[in-house]
């Protein structure tokens, strides 16, 4: 079991130290106590990754309108709503 940090101290702390390889990682809170901005965050902070992004609470409409807020351009990203 390998944990990598994710560059980003207050993830790497919600998460208890990092990523673990082949983890899969389920953020629950209430709304708009930034899960989705953390999210993001990691995802222009790691843009060369595979990423899925699974949201149960945007549209696609308002998730496009915040990837694009966060300058996020990667190819490998997966987006489910």
């Amino acid at each position: 079991m390998t944990v990598s940090k994710t560059g980003l101290h207050e993830f790497d702390r919600v998460l208890g130290g990092g990523l673990t390889t082949g983890s899969l990682v389920l953020l629950s809170g209430e709304p708009g106590v930034g899960k989705s901005s953390l999210i993001l965050e990691y995802i222009r902070h790691t843009q060369r990754q595979k990423i899925l992004y699974i949201s149960g609470e945007e549209s696609e409409s308002q998730l496009a309108i915040r990837i694009k807020r966060f300058n996020i351009e990667n190819e490998d990203l997966l987006i489910c709503y």
